[in-house]
């Protein structure tokens, strides 16, 4: 498990790491909601897709350093993300949950497994 930070505030504190093909792969298959602390993040992401899925999630595309590079909101099931060269991780949330912390797009988020 890891957790999701800004500063010094934890906005995520029950995120699962996909950091190997098969957990990418699954990604959030099979399950049915997330909880408004809850999330996956994916290394080594460029894009997300949403077969399979039954709800939608907040998708953050992030730099290696953290950086926001790129947000959707509510990415509906059976929908594929853009495709961010520059991504290095990809964090799916709660639809919905991440425009309550978005500052703004220079914004950084630090990642404590």
């Amino acid at each position: 498990m890891a957790e999701i930070y800004d500063q010094d505030i934890c906005l995520y504190n029950d995120i699962k790491v996909a950091d190997s093909f098969m957990k990418r792969l699954l990604g959030l298959l099979g399950s049915k909601y997330l909880n408004d602390n809850q999330g996956l993040i994916l290394e080594n992401c460029k894009q997300v897709h949403m077969f399979g899925m039954k709800y939608p999630i907040d998708v953050i595309f992030l730099s290696s350093d953290g950086q926001v590079l790129s947000y959707e909101e509510c990415l509906q099931p059976g929908k594929v993300s853009a495709y961010v060269k520059e991504a290095k991780w990809v964090l799916e949330v709660q639809a919905g949950s991440f425009k309550k912390f978005q500052k703004n797009q220079s914004q950084k988020l630090k990642l404590k497994v």
